[in-house]
C-alpha cells in the first residue's frame, strides 16, 4: 500500500466513541428468544388449534371454532371488563397472563448466561459507587484563635429524597487560620518581538484593572495576557547628591555594566528606550531629555533638568506614591516598551558592577549672603564688604545644598555694578605705582561635605574690564571617612530588615539619635563660603590725597572718587561627583557608608539592591546585582494574604475553569515562593508544600507552613500584607483560568450511611453544604462556592457485561488500536470519541513504535472554552498517556493530542431578496453555515467525526434555501490547517492529514452583492 493511500485510509478512519462501544450480544434481551405479545399468542392457539382435533361424535372437528374468526374481535375480547367474555375464553387469557413469566425466564437467558460467566466463573463484580467530593471555604470568628478541622467533623448537605441526611466529612485534618487573600495581582512576559512585561494590578478582573467580570462566565487568566498594560519596569538611584533648587541641572549616571549581549546595545539603543525621572515637590519630573553615551562597558545618561522643573526634593510616598525611603532625592530610569529599540528580551541579563552619580547646576542664586556688618539680600544690588571695604573684611555666601555635597568644580559669576574699565586709569592721580586691574584680590575658602577646605586666591575683576567675572574654584578635597551615626543611618533607611538588624550590633562611643543627620556635621561657618578682601580699595588714600590737593593753590589734580564694590548679581555653578559604588562589594562598613543607594523599580514596588543583601540572605541564588529585577517566568501569579504569621499554614482553595488550559501545551511545572526581606524564597517540601491543584489544572487546595524570614511591609509588594508568587517558567498558558482563590479551604468528601441511590446520578449544586453537624469552636461561616465533583454511581449491569468483555479481549494490555480506544473509553468517561494512529507521531505518519492517541472530550460533561475547537484539558491528556504507557509494549512510545480542526470557509456575493437587509441577515446565514460544518457548537448532543467530505454545492444548496437569499455568485470554497496562510480553494475538501477534523471557520467571508 502506498503511503498516500496509507494516509487516506487513516484519515477516514472514524476511531471509536463511547456509544459504538456495546455490541448488541451484549444486551442482556439479546437474542429476544420470545417477544410475542398476549394478542399475538392468541392468534397463534387459535391458528395452532386447527391442527387439535376435536374428538366428540365428529372425528374430523377441531378447536378453531372456540376462538373469534377476527382480529378485531379476538383484541376487543381481551379488553373486555363488563363480564362478556366466554369463561373458556378467560381460561385461555388467564393462561396466557400466566405465560408472561416463563416468558421472561426464556428472554433472560443471555443474562443470565453473562452472569454466570462473568460473576460467577471470572469472577467479575460491579464497581463501587463513588463518592462525590466538594471544597469549602471557611472563615473564623473575629479574633478567634487557629482551629483545627479532621476527618472526623462532619458537615451536612440536607436530607436526600428518603429522608436520610448527606453528611459530608474532611479528607485530611486542615488549620483554619485568620489569614485571608486581600490582593490578586499578576504579571505576563511577553515574548513576541523584543519583548515586554504586561501587569494586572487586580487580577481577579475582566481587563485587570477592576473591570467586573460578567456573572455568566466568572474566570480570568492566571498570568495575564499581552492585552494587559506595560509593566513600569526599571532601576534607580537615591542619594543626597540629588538634592536641587531650581537652576538649569544635570543628573549623569555612570553605570559599568556587564551583559552576554552587551555588544549589540548600541547607545543608540539605549538613548531611545528609556524614561527619566525626578522627584519633584508636586509629583515626579518627567519623562526628562538624556543622552547616552557608551564606551566598552562603561555606558553614561545624561540627563538634562530644565529651571522650569521647579526643585529636586526628597522622595514623599505620599506624593510620588512609591516605597522608596523619604529621605533623599530619587532618580527613576524606566523602560520605555512602548518603543521597538530596546526591549525586555535586550534587557534582563544585563548586569551591574559599579556606579557613579554626578550632579551639575548652573546659575544657583545663594541662599543667604552676610559680611562684617550684617546679612545681605541676594536680590538686590548690594555692597560685599560694606561701603569702604578694608582688607580682611570677609563676604559670606551660604548654600547648605550645594555645600553638603562633594564639590568637584566650583564657579562663582559676579556682576559688578558700573566698574572701572581699567583701574590703572581711575586711580592715576593716587600716587600708586602697579595699579591695574588685576590689582585687587582675595581669598575664598569652603568647605564641602568631604570635610577638607579648600582654598584659593583670586582676581576681583578681569583685565579685560568686563562687569560680569567668574571665578573658578577647584574641588574641596578628598571626602572623609562618615561616623558611625551616618552608617546607622542608612542601614535603618536601606529598606532591608537584614540591614536594619545589622544597624543594632554597630557598637558606637557615643549615643546615637534615631534622627542622626545623613551628612557630617559643619559647623555655621563651615556651611559657608569665606570671600576674604585681600587689598582695599583706598578710600584712605583718596581722604587724604583729597586733603592735600585741597591745599594746593596750582597744579591741583581731581581725584576719582575710589571704586566702591557693589555687586549686582551673584550666581554659582557647580559640579558634585559621587564615589563609585561596588554593587558587588561584600563589605558590610562599606555598603553602610554609601551615600547613593541603588534600586530595582519592579512592576508592583522598588527595592533596594546591593551585593551585601544578596550575600546575607542565604536563599537568594543570584548574588551579583542585575540592572532590572528578575522575572525569568513567563507567568506570575502574586497572592497578598493579611493576618498571616510566620510559622503559620495556609490553605489556598484554587477554582479553575475547567478545560480552559492549551491542551497543546505540556504541563507546565509551578514555582511557589513567599516575599523574605524583598527577596522571593522558594516553599518547597521541607514547608509542607503540597499542590492539590496539579500545576493549576484543575481545581484544588495548595497547603504550606510559613517559614519564619516572612515579613510584611516589603517595598517590592504594595501594602503591609505577606505575598506569595506562583510562576511558570513557560508554557503559562498550560494553566486553566481561575475562577476563585481564597484562603481556608478544605476538601470533604460524601459519607453514605445508607442514603437514596439518586444521589450519585448528579452534582451537588454550589451552597448545598451549609451547616456543621459536628460544632467547630471559633468557625464563622462556611461555603460551597461551587458544585461537588467525581461522584460515580455503582456500576450497572450492562456497563460490567461490556467492561468484562472489553478486558477479557484486550487483557488489559494496549496491543491494537482496538486495546487502547476501548482502554480510554473505559477508564475516562469523559472521552467521547478516541483514534489511535499505529506507527504514527504528531504529525509523522510513519514512525515505527510510536503511537499516536488522538481523544474527544464529551462536550455535555466537560464544556469548553471554544465550541468550535473542543478539545480535552492538559490534565486528561497526561492521565490518559500515563494509564496507556504503563499498558503498552516496552519500548514503544506514546503520545496523546486533541485532533487538528481543519477549517473551512465560504466566500461569497450574496444577493438578498427584496425586504430583507443583508446587515442583518448576513449574521443569520453565518450562524446557518457554523451551524450545518459544525453542529456540535450549538447542540452538544452533535459531536465532532473524523473523515467525511465537503462539496461546495451543498453548501450552495443550503444558503439558497434560505428565504432571504435570491442568488450567490463567486462562490468559492476554502480551507487551511493550522494557519490561515495556507488557505487553499477546492470544490470539495477532505481531511489533510488523519489527526484532521473538518470543521467550519469563525468566521466567512459573505459580502452583499449589488
Amino acid at each position: 500500500m502506498s503511503t498516500q493511500a496509507l494516509l487516506q485510509q487513516q484519515s477516514l478512519a472514524p476511531g471509536q466513541s463511547q456509544a459504538e462501544r456495546v455490541p448488541a450480544e451484549l444486551d442482556e434481551n439479546y437474542p429476544v428468544i420470545d417477544d410475542r405479545q398476549i394478542a399475538e399468542l392468541y392468534q397463534f392457539l387459535r391458528d395452532f388449534s386447527t391442527h387439535v382435533k376435536f374428538f366428540d361424535n365428529d372425528p374430523a372437528a377441531h378447536w378453531q371454532s372456540f376462538f373469534p374468526p377476527y382480529l378485531s374481535t379476538i383484541h376487543a375480547s381481551l379488553q373486555a371488563r363488563d363480564g362478556t367474555l366466554p369463561p373458556h375464553l378467560a381460561l385461555v387469557l388467564a393462561y396466557l397472563k400466566l405465560y408472561r413469566h416463563p416468558q421472561a425466564l426464556l428472554n433472560a437467558l443471555n443474562k443470565r448466561h453473562m452472569d454466570f460467566q462473568y460473576r460467577d466463573v471470572l469472577h467479575f463484580s460491579p464497581l463501587a459507587a463513588n463518592p462525590d467530593e466538594a471544597f469549602l471555604a471557611l472563615t473564623l470568628k473575629p479574633n478567634a484563635s487557629s482551629t483545627l478541622v479532621e476527618p472526623g467533623h462532619f458537615f451536612s448537605a440536607g436530607k436526600d429524597a428518603s429522608g436520610i441526611e448527606r453528611r459530608y466529612a474532611p479528607t485530611e485534618s486542615t488549620v483554619i487560620t485568620a489569614a485571608r487573600i486581600e490582593q490578586l495581582k499578576c504579571l505576563w512576559r511577553d515574548t513576541s518581538g523584543r519583548g515586554a512585561l504586561r501587569v494586572s494590578p487586580i487580577a481577579n478582573s475582566a481587563d485587570g484593572l477592576g473591570a467586573e467580570l460578567p456573572e455568566h462566565d466568572v474566570q480570568w487568566s492566571a498570568f495575564g495576557a499581552v492585552s494587559r498594560p506595560l509593566a513600569n519596569v526599571g532601576f534607580a538611584v537615591a542619594s543626597p547628591l540629588l538634592f536641587m533648587v531650581s537652576s538649569e541641572r544635570s543628573v549623569t549616571l555612570k553605570l559599568r555594566i556587564d551583559s552576554a549581549n552587551a555588544a549589540s546595545l548600541s547607545s543608540a539603543r539605549w538613548g531611545a528606550g528609556l524614561h527619566c525621572y525626578l522627584t519633584g515637590s508636586k509629583n515626579w519630573i518627567g519623562p526628562l531629555g538624556y543622552q547616552c553615551t557608551r564606551s566598552g562597558n562603561e555606558l553614561h545618561l545624561k540627563i538634562t533638568v530644565p529651571e522650569s522643573a521647579g526643585d529636586i526634593v526628597a522622595h514623599n510616598s505620599a506624593v510620588h506614591g512609591s516605597g522608596y525611603p523619604n529621605t533623599e532625592p530619587v532618580l527613576q530610569i524606566v523602560l520605555n516598551q512602548q518603543q521597538t529599540q530596546l526591549g525586555w528580551n535586550d534587557v534582563k541579563s544585563v548586569q551591574l558592577q559599579q556606579l557613579q552619580l554626578q550632579v551639575s547646576a548652573n546659575g544657583v542664586l545663594p541662599q543667604t549672603m552676610a559680611n562684617d556688618f550684617g546679612d545681605l539680600k541676594p536680590d538686590k544690588a548690594f555692597h560685599p564688604w560694606g561701603p569702604q571695604p578694608k582688607s580682611q573684611m570677609v563676604w559670606r555666601i551660604g548654600h547648605d545644598e550645594m555645600l553638603a555635597k562633594p564639590l568637584s568644580k566650583l564657579d562663582i559669576t559676579v556682576e559688578w555694578q558700573n566698574p572701572p574699565s581699567n583701574f590703572a586709569s581711575h586711580y592715576a592721580n593716587y600716587n600708586l605705582y602697579g595699579i591695574s586691574n588685576s590689582s585687587f584680590n582675595a581669598s575664598i575658602a569652603y568647605r564641602d561635605a568631604g570635610g577638607a577646605q579648600r582654598s584659593s586666591t583670586i582676581n576681583l575683576f578681569n583685565n579685560s574690564g568686563a562687569a560680569t567675572v567668574t571665578w573658578q574654584l577647584g574641588a574641596a578635597g578628598s571626602p572623609t571617612q562618615s561616623s558611625p551615626a551616618f552608617a546607622v543611618y542608612q542601614l535603618h533607611h536601606s529598606g532591608s530588615l537584614w540591614a536594619k538588624t545589622l544597624a543594632s550590633q554597630f557598637v558606637l562611643h557615643t549615643p546615637v539619635l534615631h534622627g542622626a543627620d545623613k551628612t557630617p556635621v559643619l559647623s555655621s561657618a563651615d556651611k559657608r563660603i569665606h570671600i576674604t578682601l585681600l587689598d582695599s580699595f583706598y578710600h584712605e588714600q583718596y581722604r587724604k590725597r583729597t586733603i592735600e590737593e585741597a591745599y594746593k593753590t596750582t597744579g591741583k589734580q581731581v581725584l576719582n572718587e575710589p571704586y566702591t564694590p557693589v555687586i549686582r548679581s551673584v550666581s554659582m555653578d557647580y559640579v558634585a561627583t559621587g564615589s563609585w559604588i561596588n554593587l558587588n562589594a561584600q563589605d558590610a562598613t562599606q555598603f553602610a557608608n554609601e551615600k547613593e543607594k541603588f534600586f530595582h523599580v519592579d512592576a508592583f514596588g522598588v527595592r533596594r539592591e546591593h551585593g551585601v543583601l544578596r550575600q546575607a540572605l542565604s536563599y537568594v541564588a543570584q548574588k551579583s546585582v542585575p540592572l532590572f529585577a528578575e522575572h525569568n517566568a513567563e507567568g506570575e501569579l502574586y497572592l497578598g494574604v493579611a493576618a498571616l504569621a510566620a510559622r503559620q499554614s495556609i490553605s489556598v482553595y484554587f477554582e479553575v475553569a475547567q478545560g480552559t488550559a492549551n491542551p497543546d501545551k505540556h504541563r507546565t511545572s509551578l514555582r511557589w515562593q513567599v516575599l523574605c526581606d524583598n527577596h522571593w524564597r522558594d516553599l518547597n517540601d521541607k514547608d509542607g508544600l503540597q499542590d492539590g491543584t496539579d500545576a493549576l489544572t484543575h481545581s484544588g487546595i495548595v497547603t504550606a507552613v510559613m517559614p519564619p524570614e516572612i515579613t510584611s511591609g516589603n517595598s517590592l509588594m504594595p501594602e503591609a500584607l505577606v505575598w506569595l508568587r506562583v510562576s511558570a517558567a513557560q508554557d503559562a498558558d498550560a494553566v486553566c483560568a481561575l475562577r476563585m482563590v481564597v484562603n481556608n479551604g478544605i476538601k470533604v468528601r460524601f459519607q453514605d450511611p445508607g442514603n437514596a441511590p439518586q444521589h450519585y446520578l448528579q452534582a451537588l449544586p454550589s451552597k448545598s453544604i451549609n451547616k456543621l453537624i459536628t460544632p467547630i469552636e471559633g468557625i464563622k461561616t462556611l461555603a460551597q462556592p461551587y458544585p461537588s465533583f467525581s461522584g460515580r454511581a455503582a456500576e450497572s449491569d450492562a456497563d460490567l457485561y461490556r467492561r468484562a468483555h472489553e478486558r477479557l479481549r484486550h487483557k488489559d494490555r494496549a496491543v491494537t488500536s482496538w486495546d487502547m480506544e476501548r482502554l480510554v473509553l473505559q477508564h475516562f468517561p469523559q472521552i467521547h470519541r478516541v483514534k489511535v494512529l499505529q506507527h504514527s507521531a504528531a504529525q509523522q505518519w510513519l514512525q515505527p513504535g510510536s503511537v499516536l492517541v488522538l481523544v474527544l472530550p464529551n462536550q455535555q460533561q466537560t464544556g469548553g472554552v471554544d465550541a468550535l475547537n473542543p478539545r480535552a484539558d492538559i490534565a486528561t491528556l497526561e492521565q490518559i498517556k500515563a494509564m496507556l504507557q504503563t499498558r503498552l509494549a516496552m519500548g514503544a512510545l506514546v503520545e496523546v493530542r486533541n485532533p487538528r480542526f481543519q477549517r473551512v470557509r465560504l466566500q461569497c456575493q450574496v444577493k438578498m431578496r427584496a425586504g430583507y437587509a443583508f446587515d442583518y441577515y448576513a449574521g443569520v446565514l453565518q450562524q446557518q453555515l457554523i451551524a450545518y460544518l459544525s453542529p456540535w457548537a450549538y447542540d452538544q448532543t452533535q459531536t465532532p467525526h473524523f473523515g467525511g467530505r465537503l462539496y461546495r454545492s451543498a453548501l450552495i444548496n443550503l444558503l439558497e434555501e434560505h428565504p432571504s437569499v435570491d442568488y450567490l455568485t463567486d462562490v468559492k470554497l476554502q480551507t487551511w490547517l493550522d494557519t490561515p496562510n495556507s488557505l487553499t480553494e477546492s470544490h470539495e475538501v477532505s481531511p489533510l492529514a488523519p489527526d484532521v477534523i473538518l470543521a467550519s471557520d469563525y468566521q466567512h467571508a459573505l459580502t452583499e452583492r449589488l
